[in-house]
C-alpha cells in the first residue's frame, strides 16, 4: 500500500533543531492507510458505501475520485469527507460507468504554527462503478382481448431501465421466435395480428446498459375463437352518447351508452391511442394521471369474438387548470419563547395545531419508510407559503430566507439554490401524486429544512413537528 506525506513548509535546519530540542506529536509520525476501496471492488450507482482508513483519526479527510486509474483527481470537488477513520458516499446515478476508479483521501496536519504536512493515500488498484441491472418486472399478466390480440401488463419495479424485452412463441414451438421491445416505464403492451384460437407463451425482462433483469415466469393465453352468429359475422353495435367531464387537474371521467347485448368489452382511446380495455356492460371510465390544463379527445368502441364495432362519437374535455395559490395561513400567534406544535397521525385526516383540531383532505401515508403528506397542512401554520408549477411538476415551500424546491418523482431537492438529496440513506424517497391528484411531499426533509424538530411515536403512529426546533 502506498503511503504519502509531503512537507509544505520545511527547512533542513529547522528539522534538525526540532528533532533535537522539540517533540512532534506522536500522530504526526504515523502514516495514513486507505483500506477501502483498495482495488477490485464493484460498487453500484445509487447505493451508499463506506470509505475507511487507518491513522490520523482526529483529522478530517476529504475524499476525491479518479476515473482514470489515479492519473487525475478532481481536487476542486470532494465527493465526501469524514473523521475517525471513515465516511459514507452515495454514488450518483448520473456518473458514467467505469472500471478504472480510485479514491484519494487527503488532509493537512499542522505540526506547528509554521509547518504542516499534507497527509494522503490512494487506492492501490482500480475498482469498478456500474449502473445496477434493473429489477425483474412482476405481476406479469397475459390476457386474450380478441381473436387476434393478447394484452400484456406488468409492474415496473425499476427506475433505471432503458426498456423491456418481450418474447413470444406458439405453445408447441420449442423456442421463442418473436422479440418485442417497449420503451422505459411502460406497463402495458397489446400484441396484435395473432391467429384466432391459438395459445401463445410470453416472457419478459427489463434491460439497461449494465445488463438485463431475470426473465419473468412464462405467461400464456389463447386468442378467442371466431364463431358464426345467425350465419353472418356480426360485430357488436357501437356505443353512443359519449361524454367527457373533467374531475380535477389530473382526471377526466367518461360515460357512454351501451347499445349492444353481445359485446365482450370496450376499447377506450385517448387522442387516437388505446389506453384501456374494460369489461362488457361497462358504461363509465376515469382516466387519471393527466397533465393539468390540457385538452384530451376520446372515443370508445365495443368488441367481441367477431371484431370491433364502429366508434362512438368523439368527446373532448380539458383538465382543470392549476388552482390559484391559497392565501398563506398566518402562523399561530404564540407567546414569546414558545413554539408551534403540530401533531398528526398516519392514515388519519385529523391533526392538531397547538392543541386545536383541524382536518386535511388526504391523510399522511408511509412510503419507502418515510412519511408523506400534503405539505400545505404543516407549512401554512408555520407561516410558510406553498406553490406549484405545473409545467415542471415542481412544488415550492418558502419560509423567511429558506426556499425549498422539489420535483415529482425526483430524489434531489434544491434549498436556496443548492441541490441536495431528499434522503441520503434512501434514494427511493421522492415526492408523489396520489389519487385524487394530491401532491404528497416528504415531511421530515421539508420540516427540518424549515428549522423544525420532527419526532416519531411508533406506538401511536404519530408525528410531532415543533417550530422553531428547541
Amino acid at each position: 500500500m502506498k503511503k504519502h506525506r509531503r512537507r509544505i513548509v520545511l527547512l533542513v535546519t529547522c528539522l534538525v533543531f526540532s528533532l533535537l530540542f522539540t517533540s512532534v506529536p506522536a500522530e504526526a509520525a504515523d502514516e495514513v492507510y486507505l483500506t477501502k476501496p483498495n482495488g477490485g471492488e464493484v460498487w453500484l450507482k445509487g447505493n451508499t458505501y463506506e470509505i475507511r482508513w487507518d491513522g490520523y483519526y482526529n483529522q478530517t479527510f476529504a475524499v476525491f475520485l479518479s476515473t482514470d486509474s489515479g492519473k487525475n483527481y478532481d481536487i476542486s470537488q470532494p465527493v465526501a469527507s469524514g473523521i475517525l477513520g471513515s465516511c459514507k458516499w452515495t454514488i450518483p446515478f448520473d456518473m458514467p460507468n467505469t472500471t478504472t476508479a480510485r479514491i484519494m483521501i487527503k488532509t493537512t496536519y499542522f505540526t506547528s504554527k509554521t509547518e504542516s504536512i499534507a497527509v494522503y493515500d490512494t487506492s492501490d488498484e482500480d475498482f469498478a462503478i456500474y449502473t445496477p441491472a434493473p429489477t425483474v418486472p412482476t405481476q406479469f399478466l397475459v390476457t386474450a382481448g380478441s381473436p387476434t390480440m393478447i394484452g400484456l401488463s406488468w409492474q415496473d419495479n425499476s427506475n433505471n431501465e432503458e426498456g423491456f424485452v418481450i418474447e413470444r412463441r406458439k405453445k408447441d414451438d420449442p423456442s421463442y421466435v418473436v422479440t418485442i421491445k417497449t420503451p422505459p416505464n411502460a406497463t402495458y403492451y397489446a400484441d396484435e395480428g395473432l391467429s384466432p384460437y391459438t395459445t401463445y407463451d410470453y416472457r419478459m425482462k427489463a434491460f439497461n446498459e449494465s445488463g438485463d433483469s431475470p426473465w419473468t415466469p412464462v405467461g400464456s393465453a389463447t386468442t378467442w375463437m371466431v364463431f358464426l352468429q345467425a350465419e353472418f359475422l356480426l360485430p357488436p353495435a357501437a356505443p353512443s352518447g359519449l361524454v367527457a367531464e373533467a374531475l380535477s387537474e389530473s382526471e377526466i371521467r367518461l360515460t357512454w351508452r351501451d347499445n349492444a347485448t353481445d359485446e365482450q368489452g370496450f376499447h377506450i382511446e385517448r387522442n387516437g391511442i388505446r389506453i384501456a380495455t374494460v369489461p362488457a356492460d361497462t358504461q363509465s371510465y376515469t382516466d387519471a394521471g393527466l397533465a393539468l390544463d390540457t385538452t384530451y379527445g376520446y372515443r370508445v368502441r365495443a368488441y367481441n369474438g367477431l371484431g370491433d364495432s364502429g366508434y362512438s362519437n368523439q368527446a373532448s374535455a380539458a383538465t382543470d387548470p392549476e388552482p390559484p395559490p391559497a392565501e398563506p395561513v398566518p402562523a399561530l400567534e404564540t407567546p414569546p419563547g414558545t413554539a408551534t406544535v403540530i401533531q398528526l397521525y398516519i392514515d388519519s385526516v385529523e391533526y392538531y395545531v397547538n392543541g386545536q383540531l383541524r382536518t386535511m383532505d388526504t391523510p399522511p401515508v408511509i412510503r419507502e419508510g418515510r412519511t408523506l403528506l400534503p405539505i400545505r397542512h404543516v407549512a401554512e401554520p408555520l407561516g410558510a407559503a406553498v406553490g406549484w408549477e405545473g409545467v415542471q411538476r415542481k412544488a415550492t415551500v418558502t419560509l423567511g430566507q429558506r426556499f425549498v424546491e422539489l420535483w415529482i418523482g425526483q430524489n434531489q431537492a434544491r434549498v436556496n439554490g443548492t441541490d441536495q438529496p431528499i434522503d441520503e440513506m434512501n434514494p427511493s424517497v421522492v415526492p408523489l401524486i396520489m389519487p385524487p391528484g394530491r401532491t404528497m411531499l416528504p415531511l421530515r426533509f421539508i420540516a427540518e429544512t424549515l428549522g423544525c424538530q420532527v419526532e416519531w411515536d411508533a406506538v401511536l403512529r404519530m408525528v410531532t413537528i415543533i417550530h422553531p426546533a428547541p
